[in-house]
């Protein structure tokens, strides 16, 4: 068993995912066994060389994720680049320009309003209330000489003849 294990842990980026996760198994199985015979050295030499291969195998199976993972976001990079920067699959793409060719300018432009009311209610119902005990909170000496400046403006003094 553990030549077996040797040998395609020697070829480890070779395997292919489901031999990988055939090994990974293999390799689980053969440890539970050993983990549960009497303690021996030979037994926990032969667990270690177990864990350090489980630790090879999911080393390896992270790699591939990643790789993968990689690949299908240049793949998507490279999409938008071409067909521009939606997100939407080329079928979705054709099936919505169909629809928008379908519906009136009229029908279009009815529906924006609307949308931009519900953003705008949804904005302000999340606004926190300001209270005067906020305000008051809020105050600085800035604020103060800002208020005394603004009055000077506003009133300006009459001379006397």
């Amino acid at each position: 068993m553990f030549e077996q294990i040797q040998e395609q842990l020697g070829r480890l980026p070779d395997l292919t995912e489901d031999e990988l996760a055939d090994l990974e198994n293999e390799v689980l199985a053969e440890f539970d066994r050993l983990e549960a015979e009497d303690p021996s050295p030979q037994n926990v030499d032969d667990m270690s060389m177990l864990a350090d291969a489980l630790d090879a195998i999911r080393s390896e199976m992270e790699a591939r994720q990643s790789e993968n993972e990689a690949l299908a976001a240049k793949r998507e990079e490279l999409s938008a680049r071409v067909h521009g920067s939606s997100e939407m699959s080329p079928e979705e793409l054709s099936s919505d320009a169909e629809e928008s060719d379908e519906t009136s300018d009229d029908e279009a432009s009815s529906d924006e309003p609307e949308q931009v009311v519900a953003a705008a209610e949804a904005a302000t119902t999340e606004e926190t209330p300001v209270t005067e005990a906020a305000v008051e909170e809020v105050e600085t000496p800035e604020v103060e000489a800002a208020e005394a400046a603004v009055e000077e403006v506003e009133t300006p003094e009459v001379e006397a003849t």
